[in-house]
């Protein structure tokens, strides 16, 4: 089994070493672990997820993309209003 945040670290090891883009490392990573694990991965959606976390925003790109929000104010880490 895999955890979403090791995917993750793998994907900006790969980018640094390989010095890819995050799109490029994302992709090299999903396709480790799918070979490693032999899970059936559902890849463009995790690959969509990795995209956001590694060139994006994280938590705060879908309160980014969201036309309806205004502001957004952090007051400290986990408290986004």
């Amino acid at each position: 089994m895999f955890s979403f945040p090791e995917l993750i670290d793998r994907s900006r090891e790969i980018a640094r070493s390989a010095r890819v883009a995050p799109n490029e490392a994302a992709s090299l990573a999903i396709d480790e672990l799918a070979e490693q694990s032999g899970l059936a991965l559902e890849e463009s959606e995790l690959h969509q997820t990795l995209i956001t976390e590694l060139a994006g925003l994280g938590v705060l790109q879908p309160l980014m993309d969201n036309p309806e929000i205004e502001e957004i104010w952090i007051n400290q880490p986990g408290q986004v209003h």
